[in-house]
């Protein structure tokens, strides 16, 4: 153990120490290596995290690949889960895992997969149950079409691998009930459909969505709800990178997402409207000391509300401007002899730095001419609260909630202690209105 931790180290300090002749942009890269004793698998992700990568463990193999379907099928009940963003996943074949991408990996990635349980448990023994084995995508969603213009409101589908495009013609109260792992584009312009999974989804889950439901048994992956407009997405595990980006409203309508797990970086980004919230509760009664999202959140933000259990870290929410640019107006201080060169110095040394922090260093007269640096586009004004729910909120989250913990079976004591936990909100700050600006005008 002490080996798999040194050499971890080793590779992540070559990876920080040549960090200017990394890669840039878009990019998963597996590489395999072997040193005549023992053979490598070296997985690597960009910092945005935009190509895919999924990993997965069994009592004989390790998968690295771009969609789970491709894991289930050789291996239905591997342990999987998606590394953290600009992280690395180390495997041996002698030694197993060594590095796992994820420093969260065992509370919210489970050994046994709660999902694969409810396969289980919840499928029908029904004629009518729809096989998907070997069945391409374009012809399971014209069979399952067809089912549903002969009159039928329910329709089951087992063995589901990857097959994308599902549930996207769902007709208004048709029901979608899907056991395994669909692919893609799961349920994109909903207009009134339920569609539930027994399993694990992919990326773009509900994007564009109108109205009715998406419930996930297990995890969602990347951009789950763009531009969600409305209805309603519950996800009983995590989600990925950029879930419910431009999330919208329009007038009663109010979409909402829930999150029983946790979530990756960008969340909520350019979120417009709805309600959106990330609960953990798989760590509810642990000793968990992380936050339940990743960094940039609420970047751009212009509407809604957020709700994130737990404490949020200021430097975690919307877009920090560039470093090199605040340091370079920072030295410009010192040259007029408004800032000395022990603090400038100081500021070098930090990773981050956040207007938060420049507010316990700088002198006061300053904080105006520097805080124009995270006043943008990228870096909307946000109230942030940290605490307890106000009766306000229990009010609008707790019917809700209490939806989202029925269909998932979970227990009224869980639900209690989440109302009673302390929240991370986030609202965007109201802009004022500029001087003698005539009064908005009435909807019609």
């Amino acid at each position: 153990m002490a080996g798999d931790k040194t050499f971890a180290r080793t590779i992540r300090k070559l990876i920080l120490g040549y960090k200017g002749a990394q890669l840039d942009g878009p990019f998963t890269v597996i590489a395999g290596y072997t040193d005549g004793e023992d053979a490598y698998m070296l997985g690597l992700i960009d910092r945005s995290k935009f190509r895919p990568i999924v990993i997965g463990e069994d009592k004989e193999r390790i998968y690295m690949a771009s969609e789970e379907c491709q894991i289930r099928r050789i291996s239905p009940e591997a342990r999987v889960w998606t590394p953290e963003p600009g992280r690395f996943v180390l495997a041996s074949m002698k030694r197993g895992i060594i590095e796992t991408g994820r420093s969260d990996r065992d509370y919210f990635f489970p050994e046994t997969d709660t999902s694969l349980i409810s396969i289980t448990q919840e499928r029908p023994a029904v004629p009518e149950l729809i096989d998907a084995t070997g069945i391409d995508y374009h012809e399971l969603n014209q069979i399952i079409l067809e089912r549903f213009k002969s009159g039928e409101k329910e329709v089951h589908v087992a063995n589901v691998s990857g097959q994308r495009y599902m549930g996207v013609n769902l007709p208004v109260g048709g029901r979608l009930t899907l056991y395994g792992t669909p692919g893609n584009c799961l349920g994109n312009f909903n207009k009134g459909g339920e569609i539930i999974v027994y399993g694990n989804g992919e990326d773009d889950i509900g994007d564009a969505m109108y109205s009715g439901k998406i419930i996930i048994h297990g995890d969602g992956r990347d951009v789950l709800g763009q531009a969600l407009q409305g209805g309603h997405i519950f996800v009983r595990g995590n989600v990925g990178n950029r879930a419910v980006i431009q999330m919208r409203e329009y007038r009663d309508s109010k979409p909402w997402a829930i999150i029983g797990g946790r979530a990756d970086d960008y969340f909520g980004e350019y979120m417009a409207g709805g309600i959106a919230l990330v609960l953990g509760l798989d760590a509810l009664d642990k000793d968990y000391n992380g936050q339940l999202v990743g960094s940039f959140v609420a970047t751009g933000m212009l509407g809604g509300k957020m709700y994130i259990r737990g404490r949020v870290r200021q430097d975690s929410i919307g877009l920090a401007p560039p470093k090199t640019d605040v340091l370079n107006y920072l030295e410009f201080l010192t040259v007029e002899g408004k800032l000395d060169m022990e603090t400038f110095k100081r500021m070098q040394a930090k990773d981050e730095i956040s207007l938060d922090y420049l507010r316990t260093e700088l002198p006061a007269e300053i904080i105006p001419r520097v805080k124009r640096f995270y006043e943008g586009k990228y870096t909307m004004q946000l109230n942030v609260r940290y605490g307890e729910l106000t009766n306000d909120d229990k009010q609008i989250l707790e019917p809700k909630l209490k939806e989202f913990f029925d269909e998932f079976k979970l227990s009224e004591e869980m639900l209690q202690k989440v109302l009673a936990s302390k929240f991370t909100t986030i609202t965007p700050k109201a802009k004022a209105a500029a001087p003698n600006a005539p009064p908005p005008k009435a909807e019609e």
